[in-house]
């Protein structure tokens, strides 16, 4: 899981403006922790004060992780298009949400895949472990 915390560039795909849900809390999270985020939105403008992709293939760069949160039974879809378009490093798929048809075709592609665990928790964790042992996460 370590290698998930390398690099700098985040991008979350349903990266919701309402600050009230988890996905803007996640990202919130990430933007304190100092990571650039790339929210994936099919509406507006700017999310946390970054500029808004409405679609995968907006991404002005390659994610050193993507996060997902959207249901279930639309990781697969999303999934393959980053795995087709190579926008992505690493996949993250949210707590709460899984695929085994994504999970295979990570494994497939040979990128790094986790769901079903929130990032801002493990980040706080790996943090944590990091500061009581001395080393960097």
């Amino acid at each position: 899981m370590s290698q998930f915390w390398q690099g700098q560039n985040v991008a979350i795909v349903g990266l919701s403006p309402d600050s009230s849900k988890p996905s803007y809390e996640v990202g919130e999270y990430l933007k304190n922790a100092g990571y650039t985020l790339y929210p994936v939105y099919p509406r507006g403008e700017k999310i946390l004060g970054f500029s808004v992709c409405h679609s995968l293939q907006e991404l002005p760069c390659v994610a050193d992780v993507l996060v997902i949160f959207r249901k279930s039974e639309a990781v697969e879809s999303v999934v393959r298009e980053a795995l087709a378009l190579r926008c992505a490093r690493r996949i993250w798929v949210q707590l709460g949400i899984s695929s085994a048809p994504a999970r295979a075709a990570c494994e497939q592609a040979g990128v790094p895949y986790i769901e079903n665990h929130c990032i801002a928790r493990e980040h706080e964790r790996i943090e944590r472990q990091t500061n009581v042992h001395g080393g960097r996460a």
